[in-house]
């Protein structure tokens, strides 16, 4: 019998790459990023481009300047340019509105005691054409016939004087420049464009009762409102504001009314 033998496989190495012995390589498939990822790096680069630009904006100069008041003013005083210096800040909108960018206001006229470095705005001034007085006048009143305590630098009253039981008016729509209160009593300067009308109110401030009237009240009703339904002619010898003659005197502009006793309301007499 023939001796078939056996014979031994090669043995492999441990390092040999099974491909080498004609194996078939198994490799994995590289894909793109999933939607899920592009979407969160793209978040993700929103929210620092985002952080970046508040920085900047935050760490950015002003660009706008606003007025501010550089010298004490009191309430009267006319407002100069000098008065006055601009400075570059940020302001929220609403307060942008209110406030001034150029010092050259035209002879405006505080209305409130100012200090150096207050912000100057709409309502603590008010523009010269609104102003028509180029006289101020200075009274004493009781408190409680100047507006009870509440008159204020701005308001525009209607003076009233009473004199002999008959009340009318002295002036009107008049600007108020201080309002200083003392205890019981108020010590009022008014604004006043006709000399006229400052001998009038001085004569009514010395020789009758003066009451003051406001014409824009600063409260949320609907405050006080001539009546014109009121006698207008004043107390006797207090000129009529509108053109200077005795306000008993009888003109085309006004019908002549009987003068009322205070106490009775009947017509006193010499009354037609």
């Amino acid at each position: 019998m023939a001796d078939l033998g056996t014979t031994t496989a090669p043995s492999r190495s441990d390092d040999e790459d099974p491909s080498d012995a004609g194996g078939r390589q198994v490799t994995r498939r590289r894909t793109l990023p999933g939607g899920r990822a592009v979407v969160g790096a793209l978040l993700i680069t929103v929210a620092v481009i985002g952080v970046f630009a508040a920085w900047l904006s935050a760490t950015a100069a002003p660009t706008t300047s606003y007025v501010v008041v550089a010298t004490d003013l009191t309430p009267g005083d006319t407002v100069a340019p000098g008065d006055l210096r601009l400075v570059a800040m940020d302001l929220p909108a609403d307060q942008a509105a209110r406030a001034f960018t150029s010092v050259d206001l035209d002879g405006a006229v505080a209305l409130a005691a100012l200090a150096p470095g207050d912000l100057l705005n709409r309502s603590m001034v008010r523009a010269a054409d609104d102003v028509p007085g180029t006289s101020h006048f200075s009274f004493e009143l009781p408190t409680a016939q100047a507006m009870g305590g509440s008159l204020a630098s701005g308001d525009r009253v209607d003076i009233l004087a009473t004199d002999d039981g008959v009340t009318g008016f002295v002036a009107t729509d008049v600007a108020v420049v201080t309002a200083d209160r003392d205890g019981g009593a108020t010590m009022v300067t008014v604004a006043l464009d006709d000399p006229s009308l400052v001998l009038a109110v001085a004569r009514a401030a010395d020789e009758a009762s003066v009451h003051l009237a406001s014409t824009n009240p600063r409260a949320s009703g609907d405050g006080l409102r001539r009546d014109d339904s009121f006698p207008t002619d004043a107390s006797p010898g207090v000129a009529d504001p509108a053109d200077g003659t005795p306000a008993n005197s009888a003109s085309p502009d006004h019908a002549e009314v009987a003068p009322t006793d205070a106490a009775s309301g009947t017509p006193s007499e010499g009354g037609s």
